[in-house]
């Protein structure tokens, strides 16, 4: 069944009756034909082969040559041709979609126009003709287009002639050329890549080596590569690197099963580290240590701060106890870190690796994974077992500690046989090794040390470390009484003797019952009074990231409900993170919008600081007075949300930052009153414990390991998380994806990563691998322009704007022409990389339409107003080539101002000039640093925001932290 497309209602049989009805309804061919010929005509004239296709957005003009920017849709149905423009965002599409939608039906008579040949031709679906657009072709009257429309439906109904019937298609298959060895080779290489998933880059690195060993003059045809096995099993004997090499444990569970827990020598793994030269250089130690003896330099400023581990209280203490005072022995402190990791989407395929570093790095080194090592793996203990497992907690708890146990007794065995004597960098030394801290987070430090879950009011001592009881918890300056060895050695007696005592004095104690892997005799710890019931600090990505910002958000969600106001602020949370994406300075927290912004689903801990640093832009522009009026606060309580948010992130990078040691020990007051503000703007709701939580504890007590183990970035877990891309998720994916074997086969893979690392290693030192260096590392002082365009000027006059330039920049270049024009050609750049003399970069994009947006950045310039320096932050326009160099075009704000007045209030406002004294030409060199400006969405045209670089933070919360204040 078919329609007649003038619309008269009436439906057709076959093909053949419409084209009869449409001869007597009207509709001739040679109608349709003149309306496509003004489609080509409005839309072929620039020679694209897009009808009416306008890529409005990047440099260089239209990619056709439709001045209005609009497209065109032809409907066969209406026989009409339809405008439509892709810019004009206020016009109403509701016609246009209309016929899409008549256009897309199954009875589709659809047109394709391309352009071919002499002049462009159109395919008819509905008829199978193909028709030329010449004059001719439109010129023809009505009654032949008809007839030969009948003709052609005649012919293709009956197939009885058969000259005119299409040829046969050869078979694909039937002649397949000679192909030669190397064509082979790249054809089962792309299939071998195609079937295993593997990167395009990695097809061209892998023809590279290939290409590299063909031309090498060792390449003979009687060479034979080695197997995956045998080449492991020959490099291993090669460099003589078996201790490498994981072992196999099997450990009795408490249900007299066995576990296979992959080990790795402690000894082996920490030689693997002193004895690697990429590694051991002196950029790489801590600054104001001595690694050989453990001194730390007195005159040294950078140990008069809290900052590294060695600065921290427990550093002397330690070194004191396992190496003495005398320097004799070289102290090797080990950081370790444990949490569970998983490489399926259920968690079956999981363990949980047991790795460490060395205290002697520094941080910028212990945070890349080439500087952490392995112990073992525990395996998942809890796999095919439901909720149905009848197992007490305190065997579940038993099967991991046994296990752990078996990890650590190889550094049992260094500490019994009294160290390890070797050679570091060509001296001969005698090593002592001990356990310094453990990282990990609130679940799995609990389980260490045999604690019970906090988050029961039941629990007696909610927290690991000390006393405090479940009301206590929420008190923002409390004074802890930590557990201490003695403590748990008498309550070990007790049980010993009377059973019942001292099963009520360990639940007292909130403590399993269990034999520890903590306590094992022989395992070398810091901490000698509290043992390891102090060296498990809280840390930030689980307190605060997983804990209290995700708390925060909860109580704001619970406040202003699912309503317009909370659809209003996701919204200026979408527009904030643009922003704040499109900025010169990128030193802020990385939030997402994958949801909302107070919807703590889809998002990560690290993520949910960066949605709240989004938060705290929000509430200072106009439009975030929505969430003032949501959470009904009044004028006080709304300056109070605004400074607890300023506060609590600067809070958090002070935590990270190296600070004097005065400012640290003074800082408890000020904390609690951050923490106190939090709980009193953002109350938790019913069926909670309110804010009698271990996070919020541990919050409290992160001053206090500060002074003991130095800036909390050394007990952050977001290293140790990122690690298990090298320990778990890379080499799990290479197994065979078995429960049973999953532990024993990841180990197994990564020892493989360990001995390839180690061989390129040596060949590095050798020179026979050719290394790629950084160039743009290499830069110093230097300026790179990129993105050049150039502007014809004539009579003092500039052409058209192709560029689709801002129109305050070409007002510049229409006032300065005589200065900036050379022949008649102004010649711009849309951004500039600068380099200072460290070698660092930093990006200004002037650019109208980069990544789908236009991209203007910010700058501090300085400025010398007579004998006075001044600084303003300025808006980059372009760059443009002058007699003397590149300058930058820029709109400046209407005053100066003070860097010392962004430190002071994090976010400071001010009005970009509009006239015309405030766009100027400036050198580059005037550019001071980048920064990050945000506009008062809602308020006044022109007014902005500076906002503090993350960098500058701990100096903001600090900065009054030893005088008193009312502030809060």
């Amino acid at each position: 069944m078919a329609t007649c497309q003038c619309r008269c209602g009436y439906n057709a049989r076959n093909r053949k009756s419409l084209s009869k009805h449409r001869s007597q309804c009207g509709l001739i061919q040679g109608d349709i034909d003149h309306n496509v010929n003004i489609l080509l005509s409005r839309g072929s004239s620039s020679g694209c082969a897009s009808i009416g296709v306008n890529r409005d957005g990047y440099i260089g003009g239209d990619d056709c040559g439709n001045d209005n920017g609009s497209n065109y849709i032809y409907d066969f149905h209406d026989n009409n041709i339809w405008p439509f423009s892709a810019s004009d965002t206020n016009e109403d599409t509701s016609d246009v979609e209309s016929h899409c939608d008549d256009f897309m039906t199954d009875d589709d008579h659809s047109a394709t126009i391309s352009s071919a040949g002499d002049g462009p031709m159109i395919y008819d679906e509905f008829n199978g003709e193909q028709n030329s657009t010449s004059s001719s072709a439109i010129d023809r009257d009505d009654d032949s287009s008809s007839s030969s429309q009948d003709s052609f439906s005649n012919s293709s109904l009956s197939c009885e002639d058969e000259s005119e019937l299409p040829g046969y298609d050869p078979p694909m298959f039937s002649t397949t050329p000679l192909f030669s060895a190397a064509y082979k080779l790249q054809i089962e290489l792309h299939t071998l890549f195609d079937k295993n998933k593997a990167s395009l880059t990695m097809y061209d690195e892998m023809v590279k080596l290939f290409n590299g060993f063909f031309a090498s003059n060792e390449f003979s045809k009687m060479t034979r590569l080695s197997t995956r096995k045998k080449f492991m099993a020959e490099t291993e004997k090669l460099f003589g690197i078996a201790a490498m090499k994981p072992t196999y444990g099997c450990v009795r569970l408490e249900d007299n099963t066995v576990a296979t827990v992959p080990v790795f020598d402690a000894k082996a793994m920490i030689l693997s580290l002193l004895h690697d030269p990429s590694i051991m250089k002196h950029e790489n130690f801590a600054p104001g240590y001595d690694i050989f003896t453990g001194d730390v330099l007195e005159d040294c400023e950078c140990n008069q701060v809290y900052g590294e581990i060695h600065t921290g209280d427990a550093w002397i203490p330690a070194r004191n106890q396992h190496c003495g005072k005398g320097g004799k022995f070289m102290p090797i402190a080990l950081v370790l870190f444990g949490d569970k990791s998983h490489t399926d989407l259920h968690g079956s395929l999981s363990v949980e690796p047991v790795s460490f570093t060395l205290t002697l790095f520094n941080r910028d080194a212990r945070n890349l994974p080439k500087f952490w090592r392995l112990l073992g793996y525990i395996p998942n203990l809890t796999a095919g077992k439901g909720e149905a497992n009848r197992q007490s907690a305190k065997d579940k708890l038993q099967n991991l500690h046994n296990c752990l146990s078996y990890v650590l007794k190889s550094i049992r065995d260094i500490n019994e046989s009294g160290g390890i004597r070797t050679t570091v960098m060509g001296q001969n030394v005698h090593t002592k090794v001990w356990i310094h801290f453990i990282i990990g987070d609130c679940e799995g430090n609990n389980k260490w040390l045999g604690h019970y879950p906090g988050n029961n009011s039941g629990t007696a001592r909610p927290y690991r470390d000390c006393e405090c009881s479940f009301s206590d918890m929420c008190n923002t300056n409390p004074t802890c009484m930590y557990t201490t060895l003695r403590e748990m050695a008498e309550a070990q007696s007790l049980l010993q003797r009377n059973k019942k005592e001292g099963s009520a004095v360990f639940q007292q104690m909130s403590r399993y019952i269990i034999r520890n892997a903590l306590l094992q005799p022989g395992l070398p710890m810091s901490d000698q009074i509290y043992g390891a019931y102090r060296m498990t600090p809280p840390e930030l990505l689980h307190t605060s990231g997983a804990g209290l910002i995700l708390y925060m958000f909860r109580s704001i969600a619970g406040t202003i409900g699912a309503g317009i106001g909370r659809d209003d602020l996701d919204r200026q949370h979408v527009r904030m993170m643009q922003s704040i994406q499109r900025q010169s300075e990128r030193d802020f927290p990385r939030g997402t919008t994958r949801n909302g912004i107070v919807d703590g689903t889809k998002c990560q801990a690290s993520e949910r600081r960066g949605n709240l640093f989004s938060l705290t832009c929000i509430a200072h522009t106009h439009d975030g007075l929505i969430l003032k009026e949501e959470m009904k606060l009044s004028d006080d309580k709304w300056r109070s949300l605004k400074l607890f948010l300023r506060q609590y992130l600067a809070m958090e990078e002070w935590f990270h930052s190296d600070n004097n040691k005065l400012e640290v020990q003074n800082a408890r007051r000020k904390i609690a009153k951050v923490l106190k503000m939090l709980q009193e703007l953002f109350p938790r709701g019913e069926g909670t414990n309110g804010y009698n939580i271990p996070k919020m504890h541990g919050m409290t007590k992160m001053q206090s390991y500060m002074m003991r183990f130095g800036c909390a970035m050394n007990f952050f877990g977001g290293t140790g998380e990122s690690s298990h891309k090298q320990f778990v998720k890379a080499p799990g994916q290479k197994t065979q994806r078995r429960v049973s074997e999953f532990a024993h086969q990841t180990a197994k893979q990564y020892h493989h990563v360990m001995v390839t690392h180690h061989a390129l290693t040596c060949m590095t030192l050798r020179g026979e691998n050719n290394s790629v260096h950084d160039t743009a590392a290499m830069m110093h002082d230097r300026i790179v322009m990129e993105g050049k365009y150039t502007i014809h000027t004539s009579g003092g006059w500039m052409e058209d704007n192709t560029l689709r330039l801002n129109n305050n920049l070409l007002g510049v270049y229409l006032r300065d022409h005589a200065e900036i024009s050379q022949n008649n050609t102004i010649t711009g750049y849309t951004h500039a990389r600068i380099f200072d003399k460290d070698g660092i970069q930093s990006i200004f994009y002037a650019h109208p339409t980069y990544r789908s947006g236009p991209w203007y950045d910010w700058a501090f310039v300085h400025f010398l107003e007579g004998e006075e320096e001044l600084y303003y932050p300025s808006r980059v326009l372009g760059f443009v080539e002058t007699l003397e160099g590149v300058e930058a075009v820029i709109q400046c704000s209407v005053r100066p101002m003070k860097w010392t007045t962004v430190e002071k209030k994090m976010l400071v406002a001010f009005d970009l000039g509009d006239k015309d004294e405030s766009f100027v030409r400036v050198p580059l060199s005037s550019f001071v640093h980048t920064l990050c400006v945000i506009r008062d969405y809602g308020g006044e045209k022109n007014k902005y925001f500076v906002v503090l670089p993350k960098r500058g933070w701990g100096c903001y919360f600090g900065k009054d932290i030893m005088k008193s204040s009312n502030e809060y």
